[in-house]
């Protein structure tokens, strides 16, 4: 699915995940944000990274909330979470920004992704790594990262359970180095779908 327009504003972390929209493995699990990813949250190269690349982009944002950094999907479920069932009934709503939580059937296994728009009750694009970009494929062990239309069925087996806010600080208590950062780490690498310069090297 192609990119959302540069065009529209987003929320810093969903910017910073929008640019590197089109990141492609060169190893299982492996490539400059795999790697990136997997060690800021301490996990070994090679391992699951869709987790880790939220942390990676919530931190660098400076997201106030979820305080979540980790390498595991299961723990963006938080005590503000909203059910998926929820959504689909109409009870609870969300919106750009929010996590994205996947559960494979009761385990601690999952995936984890960022809503970009959110569609109608049964429907969002998203943005998630280490997942297939073509129609078909596994959710959360493909080969890169991109924006796909998800159905929200609580369902399924492997199926979206939950969705957990997203919260900045007031613009004020942001700091010049913060600001900057964002900047340069949205800025799109070479195998972006936006296709600008790569200035990851500058953080």
């Amino acid at each position: 699915m192609p990119s959302p327009s540069n065009a529209q504003d987003y929320p810093p972390h969903v910017e910073l995940l929008l640019s590197w929209d089109g990141f492609r493995e060169t190893g299982k699990n492996r490539g400059w944000l795999a790697d990136k990813a997997n060690r800021f949250v301490g996990n070994p190269k090679g391992s699951p990274y869709c987790a880790a690349t939220v942390s990676l982009a919530l931190d660098s944002a400076e997201v106030e909330y979820p305080t979540v950094r980790s390498g595991l999907a299961a723990n963006f479920r938080t005590r503000e979470s909203v059910n998926a069932k929820n959504v689909i009934s109409g009870k609870d709503s969300i919106g750009t920004g929010w996590i994205v939580v996947w559960q494979k059937g009761r385990s601690i296994y999952g995936h984890a992704g960022v809503v970009v728009d959110v569609v109608d009750k049964r429907h969002i694009r998203e943005v998630s790594f280490n997942t297939s970009c073509g129609v078909d494929g596994s959710i959360r062990d493909g080969d890169g990262g991109c924006v796909k239309l998800r159905a929200i069925n609580p369902l399924d087996y492997f199926g979206i359970r939950w969705f957990t806010p997203v919260r900045y600080p007031p613009p004020e208590d942001l700091s010049f180095f913060s600001w900057w950062r964002i900047f340069c780490e949205s800025w799109p690498s070479p195998d972006s779908a936006y296709g600008k310069f790569d200035v990851r090297g500058l953080i």
